[in-house]
């Protein structure tokens, strides 16, 4: 369900970006941070260096962020500072900037709620009753297939 709603956020950060700031560079270099940060997350989320898929939208910069303690939130706070600098040089007005500010508070808030839900650890109870119910279910499931399989069950 976050994972959907960061997909949501992400789709209405790229339609204020690009209504909102004129300049296409500016533009491309946001959303590209936007997408780095998608696999940069979903590296920590999954505990995998998914630094190369990152590259692919912002090359060598992935590197920096890497090496910071959570490197997704690196790249909200970089596309954080890229706004404020649109906003300082007078390419964005306070609403624009409050707008685009507003999406990136809400992808933060999605991944605080990816980050709560990855860290929570399952009990023991519902692990026990995953294992149990797999068992239960390869050793029920020939008896399942043995009037399509006939005697080709035990294969």
């Amino acid at each position: 369900k976050l994972w959907g709603a960061l997909v949501f956020e992400i789709r209405n950060l790229a339609r204020a970006t690009t209504s909102l700031i004129g300049d296409r560079a500016e533009q491309r270099a946001l959303l590209m941070e936007a997408l780095a940060f998608c696999h940069l997350l979903r590296g920590q989320l999954r505990r995998i260096d998914s630094k190369d898929d990152a590259r692919a939208f912002i090359g060598d910069e992935v590197d920096k962020a890497a090496a910071r303690t959570n490197p997704a939130d690196d790249m909200v706070r970089r596309m954080g500072r890229r706004a404020k600098a649109r906003r300082e040089a007078g390419a964005l007005d306070p609403i624009g900037f409050r707008i685009l500010d507003e999406r990136l508070a809400a992808i933060a808030a999605i991944q605080a709620g990816c980050e709560r839900i990855a860290g929570t650890p399952l009990p023991f109870a519902y692990t026990l009753l995953v294992h149990r119910t797999a068992y239960v279910v390869c050793l029920l499931l020939p008896i399942g297939l043995i009037s399509t399989t006939g005697w080709a069950t035990p294969l």
